[in-house]
């Protein structure tokens, strides 16, 4: 175990619980002596053996209701599906949520017109209500995201900075999926904020390179403990944790695994003061230092709260 909230604490909007560890697959939050109902589903960020595996949840305690809850976390081994493993044993937190309005809907939508050349950084906006996740799509399926919203604490208001070098210059075709629950976690209901429209992007940028930000934390969110940043792409040769602005100080360098095409980033916050923080994740296709190399800044700026 990595991080969850210790017994009695009280909970309210987004916690994050992290797991790390050998062979594990299909990670629940479940109650304290059953396995139903699901609380939330673990995503896995990466499994290598030389690894282990580690695995996230952002639970949404909205949508739990107000009082105790005993829950527990189990895993099941990769190799042996039967085989349970009881990853942390029955704690009780306390859910207290403000009221909230129980409204899903989206009102208006701000992105590139259909059939624009776009380069750079593209704004893409999302007004409406009861708004948890917000996601730039494929024009049909859910893998390969394009980009993932920045959401408001009142859930009214989403806003992503698409860095458009992200993407290889050519035709892309993508909508703009609203979701009533976290990714990944059961009883999501898909709204579609924006239907499919054809952009055509003009960056220079090389073709081979082309990266993709697997995890990191919301916008806005709490973290303590170590947080595991998962990149995957190609053409990859430097990632680094940033300040919102500049390129000092570095918070840390990811390692970069060229032959899985996966980078990661196992940041510890302790070395920043408490408070809130501005970050963002730029990708290089050159080693640190070289003149020409291209930035793609993967993740945009977002805060995060640093607590002991």
């Amino acid at each position: 175990m990595k991080s969850a909230p210790s017994n009695g604490a009280t909970l309210s909007g987004i916690v994050r619980f992290e797991i790390g560890g050998y062979h594990l697959s299909n990670v629940r939050l479940l109650p304290a002596n059953a396995t139903e109902p699901v609380y939330g589903i673990f995503n896995e960020v990466f499994g290598y053996e030389f690894a282990g595996n580690s695995a996230f949840l952002d639970l949404d305690t909205t949508k739990l209701p107000n009082g105790p809850l005993q829950a527990r976390i189990v895993a099941y081994d990769r190799f042996d599906p039967t085989r349970q493993v009881e990853l942390m044993s029955a704690r009780t937190w306390n859910i207290n949520n403000a009221s909230t309005t129980s409204n899903f809907t989206v009102n208006t939508v701000v992105a590139p017109p259909g059939g624009a050349a776009i380069s750079g950084t593209a704004r893409h906006e999302v007004r409406g209500s009861g708004l948890v996740n917000v996601e730039l799509l494929p024009e049909s399926g859910y893998d390969l995201k394009l980009g993932v919203f920045n959401v408001s604490d009142d859930r009214t208001f989403a806003w992503l900075d698409l860095d458009t070098r992200s993407l290889p210059d050519g035709i892309h075709a993508a909508r703009i999926s609203v979701f009533n629950v976290t990714a990944g976690q059961p009883g999501a209901i898909e709204a579609i904020a924006m239907a499919p429209r054809r952009w055509t992007v003009q960056n220079g940028t090389a073709p081979d390179f082309n990266v993709r930000l697997l995890s990191a934390p919301l916008h806005g969110e709490t973290v303590s403990g170590r947080i595991l940043l998962d990149v995957r792409g190609t053409g990859i040769e430097n990632v680094e944790l940033l300040p919102a602005n500049g390129y000092e100080p570095k918070y840390g360098k990811f390692r970069v695994y060229t032959t899985e095409k996966a980078v990661y980033l196992e940041f510890d916050p302790s070395i920043l003061p408490p408070g809130v923080h501005e970050f963002r994740i730029s990708a290089f296709n050159r080693p640190a230092g070289a003149a020409d190399a291209q930035e793609m800044v993967i993740m945009p700026v977002r805060q995060w709260r640093i607590q002991p």
